[in-house]
């Protein structure tokens, strides 16, 4: 900030022997400094795990000289450096001191040094931008409602700016799984049938990948047949298709054919997404006969 100040004496006689004043006043006129931002220019601000984000980190430089600008990201836990993408300037600039971009862990350097703006037009800002992707890193700490929040500051001789980028949100897919069987006793050679109801909770549609269910069947039960319902008319699918019922009826069950591995039966779902607008669910039944064994004794827990 430059200050301009004025001050007026003045004397009542003309022989200055009786002083007035002084009376002052002062102006002050502020002279640009380097000015930081940064956004988003690929990408959404929700997010899942192996999502990219590209920032854009631009500073605004004055006209004259501005020594030892240095631009720095460091980017917060739960974002991974993917690539530098780009560096780039206003022609205006000159930037003969520098340097390429470092990176140190998850810290960007952008060291230019001495930086000279010849332009004159007071209207068109002169900038020098850096360009980067991140990824959301698949880590423990990166859970379902983080926000992660990454920030960049230009230095200079002199001073200092900072600028943040809209934070993004942390999505992951929200399971309830319940389990219910029908009858509660039964005989040898008895049918026996379970549910397991899959429900998705729809918070901001974050998608369930490579989903799959396992039923354990304890000894004295073998697998007779399965099938599958779901809750949603629209917008929950599943990627593997079992039995057709991304597009059966909802309430009317379809035949699916898991697969059976000594007492494990197992069912593909693939990737799930439930776009419906509300929590969404999967119905699986799977129809078991109880063995005439000598290990089905009265009184015996089938669990």
């Amino acid at each position: 900030t430059l200050v301009n100040g004025i001050r007026l004496d003045y004397y009542s006689r003309p022989d200055a022997t009786d002083s007035f004043g002084p009376l002052d006043a002062d102006t002050s006129i502020q002279v640009l400094t380097p000015e930081a931002s940064k956004s988003i220019t690929s990408g959404a601000t929700d997010v899942t795990i192996g999502d990219t984000v590209d920032y854009e980190i631009s500073v605004a430089i004055p006209e004259g000289v501005t020594a030892d600008l240095v631009v720095t990201d460091t980017l917060p836990t739960g974002l991974n450096l993917v690539e530098i993408l780009a560096t780039d300037s206003s022609p205006a600039l000159d930037l003969n001191e520098a340097q390429a971009p470092t990176v140190d862990g998850g810290t960007v350097t952008w060291n230019l040094g001495t930086v000279t703006n010849s332009a004159t037009d007071n209207e068109t800002a002169e900038t020098v931008t850096l360009a980067l992707q991140v990824v959301v890193a698949n880590v423990a700490s990166n859970r379902y409602g983080i926000t992660r929040t990454n920030s960049a500051t230009a230095t200079w001789a002199g001073g200092s700016d900072s600028a943040t980028a809209p934070g993004v949100l942390i999505l992951e897919p929200r399971f309830v799984l319940q389990k219910t069987v029908t009858p509660g006793t039964v005989d040898a050679s008895d049918d026996v049938q379970y549910e397991l109801r899959l429900y998705l909770k729809n918070w901001r549609r974050a998608p369930a990948y490579e989903v799959v269910l396992t039923d354990v069947l304890p000894a004295g039960l073998v697998f007779v047949s399965a099938s599958l319902d779901r809750s949603t008319a629209a917008g929950f699918t599943c990627i593997s298709d079992p039995g057709g019922i991304n597009t059966s009826t909802p309430g009317t069950s379809v035949a699916v054919v898991p697969t059976v591995t000594g007492n494990d039966v197992e069912l593909s779902l693939g990737d799930v997404q439930n776009d419906s607008g509300d929590t969404a669910s999967y119905l699986w039944r799977i129809v078991c006969v109880v063995q005439n064994t000598a290990g089905n004794v009265a009184g015996t827990d089938l669990t």
